[in-house]
């Protein structure tokens, strides 16, 4: 099949070349850039909203005698505007019992105006949708009801949010990916080491290939307590005397720290017990 290239002029930026002079003597030039060239580039690397952290964010405050919008900068449908102090854009008595101020600012794109206004619109109702068309293109910032109370709409992506370098991406599927690979991940226990008094506990995560992952804890040892009363004879013999058994009885402390005591020709189970007083007992003897 044939290729039949597109060439595409409508981009920016891109050189524009004189192409003669007009009558004036004035250069004409083949490619006539404006400002809603810019703009729509713009448009699409910056999402709308106030611009966060630069001068007070176009704070909306309000007391006794009006409404005030404070300094910042903002993006609307492509176009940036910062305002360098603070105004007052409606006074109280203006809004009457039962109504609500939207406070606005709008970009204008009509050769009659071409600017940001500041403005306030007085409704009855709590809600306000934003003109947004090719000559008017509002973000709310704030609701001021009649008794004065503020409501800062600037975070609300509906009528404001916060300008963001591009536009916000949908991060469901990334979420979910993350939730399942969470819940798949198998942490086994790994090793307990005691360290001296005073070191720094640390937890490490070791991924061994093939056999899963391992969480390896080192704890510090506490100072050495006060010495304990001595302990309690054995349980009496038979003839009322207490009697060691022959034999011996071999203990250890495994790297888990579960204790093992071992008497030969006898079940290591019984060679200790606890009785229902607290009291530890080892059992001696053997073959």
């Amino acid at each position: 099949m044939a290729v039949t290239p597109k060439s595409i002029t409508d981009a920016y930026p891109l050189d524009s070349v004189i192409e003669r002079l007009d009558d004036d003597g004035l250069p004409v030039y083949d490619r006539a850039y404006n400002a809603e060239t810019l703009r729509s580039v713009m448009r699409v690397l910056l999402r709308d909203g106030v611009v966060g952290d630069y001068l007070n964010e176009l704070a909306v405050t309000a007391d006794g005698s009006g409404v005030y919008v404070d300094t910042g900068c903002l993006i609307a449908d492509g176009l940036q505007a910062i305002l360098k102090e603070r105004v007052k854009v409606i006074d109280r008595a203006d809004i009457t019992a039962s109504k609500y101020c939207f406070v606005i600012a709008a970009a204008r794109f009509d050769s009659a105006y071409r600017d940001v206004e500041v403005t306030a619109m007085v409704a009855t109702s709590q809600e306000y949708e934003p003109v947004r068309t090719a000559s008017r293109h509002e973000i709310v910032l704030a609701r001021v009801d009649w008794r004065g109370a503020v409501r800062d709409l600037r975070p609300d992506p509906k009528y404001c949010g916060f300008a963001s370098p591009f536009a916000p991406l949908d991060t469901s599927t990334f979420t979910t990916t993350l939730d399942e690979a969470l819940r798949n991940f198998d942490v086994k226990s790994g090793r307990t080491v005691t360290t001296a008094p005073g070191t720094q506990a640390a937890v490490t995560v070791r991924k061994v290939e093939g056999e899963g992952s391992y969480i390896d804890v080192s704890v510090p040892r506490g100072d050495r307590g006060p010495e304990g009363p001595a302990g309690r004879d054995g349980k009496d013999g038979t003839n009322g005397v207490t009697a060691p058994a022959s034999g011996f009885v071999t203990f250890s402390v495994e790297p888990n720290g579960d204790l093992f005591a071992e008497t030969p020709g006898d079940d290591p189970a019984t060679a200790y017990e606890l009785d229902p007083e607290g009291n530890f007992y080892v059992t001696t003897g053997g073959a």
